[in-house]
């Protein structure tokens, strides 16, 4: 059922395979053991919606793929009015320390630019 899981067990051998009998028994007890009927109505109800990476994934695809090669924050905030200044601002320092912006001025006036080792 969990090929990728990894069990480390503290104690010694021999309470380790206790342990691990017991907690199998009860994975297949509670496999066998049928659904209560709100359980069954709920999940069969359950449609799961695609994730788009959230808020700051957006920022993220719109500075490397939507905004020109060189912008100021005001266009950013501008394109994401929902986002707070500092979400914006911790995206675009993410994105400095990735090598991927540069920035060009202090203040106001700084301008971000796109680096040109940046991949689409």
């Amino acid at each position: 059922m969990f090929p990728h899981v990894q069990c480390v067990f503290a104690g010694n051998r021999k309470l380790a395979n206790v342990w691990t009998q017991r907690w199998f028994a009860a994975v297949h007890a509670a496999l066998r053991q049928p659904r209560l009927p709100q359980v069954a109505e709920a999940v069969a109800r359950y449609r799961t919606q695609p994730a788009d990476g959230g808020l700051d994934a957006r920022i993220r695809i719109a500075v490397l793929r939507e905004m020109p090669a060189r912008f100021a924050a005001e266009m950013l905030r501008a394109h994401f009015p929902e986002a707070p200044p500092v979400r914006i601002k911790r995206v675009l320092d993410q994105l400095r320390n990735e090598g991927r912006l540069q920035t060009e001025g202090r203040g106001r006036g700084t301008m971000w630019c796109r680096s040109e080792s940046v991949d689409r």
